[in-house]
């Protein structure tokens, strides 16, 4: 599966998804010796890792009830 069109799956928890979105992310990662391009390569990996996560959750995300 492409990470950028992974969906939270309807009995899949949050963490469960997580999980799956950053195993994907791995495949994105290129080896290679130089330090600093790694690093570039690591840093692009988590932005995307971020951004497939938050558009594949489904339903509302982060709602807290306030009782007063």
């Amino acid at each position: 599966m492409i990470m950028h069109k992974a969906r939270k799956g309807k009995n899949e928890d949050a963490q469960q998804f997580s999980d799956r979105c950053r195993a994907l992310s791995q495949n994105l990662l290129c080896k290679t010796n130089d330090p600093i391009v790694q690093q570039i390569h690591q840093e692009n990996a988590e932005l995307m890792l971020l951004a497939s996560y938050v558009a594949g959750l489904i339903g509302v995300v982060g709602k807290r009830c306030v009782m007063s």
